[in-house]
């Protein structure tokens, strides 16, 4: 009974330490004013007001998605998400799930993106248990249209490695680039009404906040 105390305790401080250390790396990426870093993605991003770039993206059972197409029908809540090996994007994830239904309630059509290959953002949509469209983004042709990507720091994507993370593996590329998240509501007119950039990678667009927009606009 000892043992198996013991036990839990060391294994609860090494996924505390290794928590700690993925905080701390996931807010160390590139380097301020290199055009690179997540401070730079974070000041040329998209804004409130902005015309949203029309896009044209595959969900993983190979259904293509069109921005202006969903706009038709009505608002799109568009979120940018690294990957499914990102803690604070799984947290997201599920919290828009629990709203999706208030989300559609007002007339909205929710969509996450990321970087990922099909067979990662398919996993995800499954771990994640989502029923809203999940896009993958090869290359992150997309987020630069949005101005969201950086580059990943040799350091961080070592670190990321020792951890059991390989982002050129999940995005099935070696540019080593993540978009910054955010989340955009567009109008069916286009236009972006609300956006949360935000270069701390923990902090992500609140429910409510995206709720109170989506009812401002009646």
């Amino acid at each position: 009974m000892k043992n198996n105390k013991a036990r839990f305790y060391v294994t609860l401080v090494i996924l505390l330490i290794a928590l700690i250390a993925f905080m701390a790396i996931a807010n160390s990426d590139g380097a301020k004013g290199s055009g690179e870093s997540r401070a730079d993605a974070v000041n040329t991003a998209i804004k409130t007001g902005d015309a949203a770039p029309d896009f044209e993206l595959k969900n993983p059972a190979g259904k293509t998605f069109r921005l202006s197409e969903a706009l038709s029908k009505g608002p799109v809540i568009l979120a940018f998400y690294r990957g499914g090996w990102c803690p604070f994007c799984n947290k997201q994830l599920h919290d828009l799930q629990v709203h999706l239904t208030e989300f559609k309630k007002l007339g909205a059509e929710l969509v996450a993106v990321s970087p990922q290959t099909p067979e990662k953002t398919e996993w995800t949509e499954t771990k994640n248990q989502l029923t809203f469209t999940v896009l993958s983004d090869p290359d992150n042709a997309i987020a630069k249209k949005y101005h969201l990507v950086y580059r990943v720091g040799a350091a961080t994507n070592t670190m990321y490695r020792l951890m059991g993370i390989d982002i050129a593996k999940n995005n099935g590329s070696a540019a080593g680039e993540l978009p910054v998240p955010a989340t955009y509501l567009i109008n069916t007119d286009g236009k972006i009404v609300f956006a949360f950039v935000d270069e701390n990678v923990q902090r992500r667009a609140d429910s409510e906040d995206i709720l109170n927009a989506l009812k401002a606009r009646h």
